[in-house]
């Protein structure tokens, strides 16, 4: 191999690693928001769908003439009586939000001896599971975004010169 003379190599550098450590943090938590806001209205969306096992009969009935603590309603959608636990949903920046009868209805379960219909069995009703296969389209768009943010974040407005 032959020696090359006169011959001058230059280079840039228009990134920096450390203008992106400094802002991972911020870049990471909105990114986390996003997502849980996301998460949220389409676990709202999925509730709103009523795409679940029908109410049982005696829950109708109870739904129609009313109790002491929940008010009379034609609603025979799953998940919506009052629509309180629908409202409740919300996406913060440490996750989802939402009244806590709400993980009731994840896995199936039997209601509780002293409640108006004892030991019945209440099917799952996996909204977050629906709502998941929702905002997958939406996930990619953020994470999409998030690497866009992170790009932008270690660029230099004036790249670096070798000498």
């Amino acid at each position: 191999m032959g020696r090359v003379f006169g011959m001058k190599l230059e280079m840039t550098v228009n990134f920096d690693f450390g203008k992106l450590a400094d802002n991972l943090d911020n870049l990471l938590g909105n990114y986390a928001h996003r997502v849980s806001v996301s998460s949220a209205d389409r676990a709202k969306e999925a509730i709103d769908s009523g795409k679940f096992e029908p109410l049982a009969e005696s829950t109708r009935e109870i739904r129609v003439k009313g109790t002491k603590h929940r008010p009379k309603t034609n609603s025979f959608k799953p998940l919506v009586h009052t629509g309180a636990f629908r409202d409740s949903i919300k996406g913060t920046k440490d996750g989802v939000e939402m009244l806590s009868y709400g993980a009731k209805h994840i896995k199936a379960h039997k209601t509780p001896p002293n409640s108006m219909i004892p030991n019945a069995h209440v099917p799952a009703r996996n909204f977050l599971s629906v709502a998941m296969k929702l905002a997958s389209k939406d996930t990619s768009k953020l994470t999409k975004n998030l690497i866009k943010a992170m790009r932008n974040a270690m660029h230099l407005s004036t790249p670096i010169k070798s000498r």
